[in-house]
């Protein structure tokens, strides 16, 4: 019996594609739990090349994005959580070298 085809072609292609997304899905699940499980280790971050312009605009932005802003972006809120904490200390670290905004 002949399979139907599917805009992606036959459908053996589409189930293996499928299969591959929610492995891959699987593999960033499993990351993210063991980085928000994971015993908290300081990272120290330096830029090189950063302008004055573009480190006074990345502190706006990490003034301004939200919660909204972030779950957009993320897979779920465990991750937003962890970009919202993220960009919060980005911009203290920014303050603390002089590039506060309002």
């Amino acid at each position: 019996m002949k399979r139907p085809v599917t805009p992606f072609g036959q459908a053996d292609q589409l189930e293996r594609f499928v299969a591959a997304g929610l492995a891959a899905q699987t593999r960033i699940d499993g990351m993210l739990d063991a980085v928000a499980t994971a015993e908290p280790r300081p990272v120290d971050l330096v830029v090189y090349g950063l302008t004055l312009a573009q480190a006074y605009a990345l502190a706006e932005l990490c003034k301004r994005i939200g919660w909204s802003d972030a779950r957009k972006l993320a897979i779920d809120d465990a991750e937003t959580h962890l970009m919202i904490a993220a960009t919060s200390k980005l911009g203290r670290a920014l303050a603390d070298e002089g590039v506060s905004v309002r």
